[in-house]
């Protein structure tokens, strides 16, 4: 190894007979001038390893690597990295700890989403979209256990060598991408069940030509974009449960009011919805954050009304919205589940006009959108700024995308209770935030506090 201008680490090798130059930029602001693709896939989230070839400026793949415990939200933060990559059309493989040590101290397996999402995203897109694990339940955490960095390597390794000789990205990695898949799928068919109440039969899933259309690709970027395939994976109607699933579905009381988060249950116990995800918590807040993350929302929102001329008084934080918990801190929780699967929108709709009833005279879907089912998402955030970052962008990303959202076969809705539109509304002229985004490519309504509403697809607010 040398290094470039004193610090730049420069490695030369020889491979398979084919001499190799590498040239590792530590930091992505070190590139200069950094490359248009490189610089659309940043904008999108920062993966850890991007392998350019140089001469061209091609990225040849993204890849993106945890050493946190992949449970909770911990491994859904990097999902935002992941969806940007497939939708610029930029081949992604993630590296994940399948088992990993808690704060409790007990081990957790990986969440399913991040895989999930994978499979989906190459199925829509037909971009390589790769969850790998390492680790065993008896080696958490560790490197060396299970398949998934041996396997990595064996892809950047090909990739490498193809790329010098002006072969395809994929020649010769067919087998051994069927075989990352094919892990992606067993993954999901041994752990769902932690998680999720129900999922579709993945034995019908034609694994095999999803691997020859990714390996097929030729030496050019195709961003990835929304088509009119059917999902890979298949989510059903709430007339579609079967009983024992129907009975899983009771309405559940709420530990904080809200008046949407009351309908999204009553809908729940009259079976025009139901929640897909196993188990809910409350992470109750210091009374000092929460009263000053309100003033900071209640300030933001008075201050937009001003300068917007919006009369909006809709919106309004207070400390005793919030009920206390047994330790003292203090709630914030409302809707007791973070997913909603919806028969249909106009049912979302509906809801929301009797939660809000100032949307009686706006048309929050299209006609010819309103029988299509829905997915509502609620983050219970109140800190403000914080739904535009992790973990909720990755959240969103791998929701929307598991449901359908690029397919188009399901609308999305993402309501935050706690959060000011004035925070969103400054972006509405150029959504170059990366929050933002993610959210018109993947939502169809932003639900503010107050009910106040952002049409993502036309950035409309209402």
């Amino acid at each position: 190894m040398e290094y470039k201008q004193g610090f730049i680490p420069w490695f030369t090798f020889n491979l398979n007979g084919i001499s190799f130059e590498i040239t590792v930029y530590g930091n992505y602001a070190s590139w200069e001038p950094i490359p248009l693709a490189l610089a659309e896939l940043l904008a999108w989230g920062k993966p850890d390893l991007v392998l350019i070839k140089e001469s061209t400026d091609q990225i040849l793949l993204a890849v993106e690597e945890t050493a946190a415990t992949p449970t909770g939200n911990q491994a859904l933060q990097r999902c935002e990295r992941q969806f940007g990559a497939a939708r610029e059309g930029i081949p992604f493989w993630y590296l994940i700890a399948e088992y990993g040590v808690h704060t409790d101290g007990g081990v957790r397996r990986d969440s399913i989403w991040p895989t999930l999402m994978g499979l989906e995203l190459m199925a829509s897109t037909k971009v390589p979209s790769i969850v790998l694990h390492y680790s065993d339940a008896s080696n958490p955490e560790d490197y060396s256990s299970g398949t998934g960095v041996s396997s990595l390597f064996k892809v950047l390794t090909q990739v490498l060598i193809n790329a010098t000789k002006d072969l395809e990205t994929f020649q010769g990695l067919e087998g051994e991408i069927k075989l990352q898949v094919e892990g992606m799928l067993s993954f999901v068919s041994d752990s769902w069940s932690n998680s999720l109440y129900l999922i579709s039969d993945l034995s019908k899933l034609n694994v095999l030509q999803h691997v020859r259309d990714l390996c097929s690709k030729k030496n050019k970027r195709i961003r990835g974009t929304k088509n009119d395939h059917q999902n890979f994976l298949k989510w059903p109607l709430t007339s579609d449960l079967s009983d024992l699933q129907k009975t899983e579905q009771q309405s559940r009381s709420l530990i904080k009011f809200d008046p949407l988060a009351v309908l999204l249950e009553r809908d729940v116990a009259n079976g025009r919805a139901y929640g897909i995800i196993k188990g809910s918590g409350s992470k109750p807040q210091k009374r000092s954050s929460l009263i000053t993350w309100i003033d900071l929302q209640n300030n933001k929102h008075e201050a937009w009304t001003r300068s917007s001329g919006n009369t909006s008084k809709n919106f309004s934080l207070k400390i005793s919205d919030f009920p206390v918990s047994p330790s003292g801190l203090h709630h914030v929780i409302t809707a007791p589940r973070i997913l909603y699967l919806y028969d249909s929108a106009s049912i979302v709709q509906k809801s929301l006009v009797q939660a809000f009833p100032r949307l009686t005279k706006f048309d929050l879907f299209e006609d010819h959108d309103l029988e299509l089912p829905a997915l509502v998402y609620i983050s219970n955030s109140v800190k403000p700024g914080r739904i535009f970052g992790d973990p909720y962008t990755g959240q969103i990303s791998a929701y929307s995308v598991s449901f359908g959202a690029l397919s188009g076969s399901r609308k999305v809705i993402a309501y935050f209770p706690h959060q000011s539109i004035a925070q969103a509304a400054q972006y509405l002229a150029e959504p170059n935030n990366k929050g933002l985004r993610i959210m018109a490519e993947l939502t169809d309504l932003l639900v503010f506090g107050g009910g106040l509403i952002i049409k993502t697809k036309n950035l409309e607010l209402i």
